[in-house]
């Protein structure tokens, strides 16, 4: 997430990144709902988030080298894995009070990539493993067969023409 912020520093302007899931891959977020970054945290806070649900329980982070210890939070959860992606805190020292009801992800359990890139596919398949895009592809197939088979019926029902 270094490259967010470096990305910020320095001024450029960069095509948003979508923020998924390190484990199942379902978007959760994007940059443009960034509030902040923090590398003692390892974490990327954002204002909205989807595809999350905040747990019921309040939990006190304890451990004695923590950088938010003694603040309470809700985990938050991926809601299709249920893989626990970060934290809504509730109380927090005064050095964290930004982050105060926002959605902060921790960096290590969420992916990014960016839109638009463009460029050329077969370039930016590397970034998959192999059994992921093995998953894709036969999904793709499978997309494709439904389009063809309701292709091949919408021009049966065309041709044949009003039904009486």
């Amino acid at each position: 997430m270094a490259e967010i912020a470096a990305s910020r520093d320095s001024g450029m302007t960069s095509r948003p990144l979508v923020f998924q899931c390190r484990s199942c891959r379902i978007i959760v977020g994007d940059s443009l709902s960034i509030d902040s970054t923090n590398e003692r945290l390892n974490s990327l806070t954002l204002t909205r988030v989807s595809s999350l649900s905040q747990s019921e329980d309040i939990t006190t982070s304890t451990a004695p080298d923590a950088p938010d210890r003694g603040s309470t939070f809700q985990a938050l959860h991926c809601v299709q894995c249920t893989a626990c992606l970060g934290k809504v805190y509730l109380t927090t020292r005064p050095e964290l009070d930004s982050f105060r009801g926002r959605y902060t992800l921790d960096t290590n359990a969420i992916c990014s990539y960016e839109l638009g890139g463009g460029g050329n596919a077969q370039e930016d398949m590397h970034v998959l493993n192999g059994s992921v895009e093995t998953e894709l592809r036969t999904e793709l197939h499978k997309i494709q067969g439904v389009i063809l088979s309701m292709h091949e019926r919408l021009l049966a029902l065309e041709t044949a023409g009003p039904a009486h």
